[in-house]
């Protein structure tokens, strides 16, 4: 059975809504599907069929705008985290006491590179190039196709 739309089903109730309202009588009992209903019972099963189409809608619009304003808190709350942690290094230092104070690690400092470290940053990066055929623009010129 293919899925229905929900629009589809509110054009459906709105629809049957309106057969009923024209074509039942007021007061009469009308079988259907082993029970007997009245024009307002009918009426009110496809009327509670549209209204509960309508409450899905407005929640899922509160949804979507709560989610939205969510995203904006927490970007300028990250904006602004940006701004505390260079104020913290600013007034406190590298101190990790001060940087746990806020649930953050302290920065970490970076030493002077050892020339054993500096070759092998060299050797490391001339493989990368090799493993991802890397070239240079006139080594790119030489290459005739």
């Amino acid at each position: 059975m293919p899925r229905v739309s929900k629009v589809s089903k509110a054009v459906g109730a709105m629809r049957a809504l309106a057969g009923v309202v024209k074509h039942f009588e007021q007061g009469q009992r009308y079988p259907l599907g082993g029970e007997t209903y009245t024009r307002d019972e009918i009426v009110a099963v496809f009327q509670a069929q549209l209204d509960a189409i309508k409450q899905v809608d407005a929640t899922r619009a509160a949804a979507t705008a709560a989610v939205a304003n969510e995203r904006a808190a927490a970007a300028r709350a990250h904006e602004l985290t940006h701004y505390l942690k260079m104020a913290v290094e600013g007034r406190f230092g590298p101190s990790a006491n001060a940087w746990a104070d806020f649930g953050w690690e302290a920065p970490k400092k970076r030493g002077p590179k050892t020339l054993q470290g500096k070759v092998e940053g060299a050797h490391k990066a001339r493989a990368t190039r090799v493993a991802r055929h890397t070239m240079g623009k006139r080594q790119r010129r030489k290459i005739k196709g």
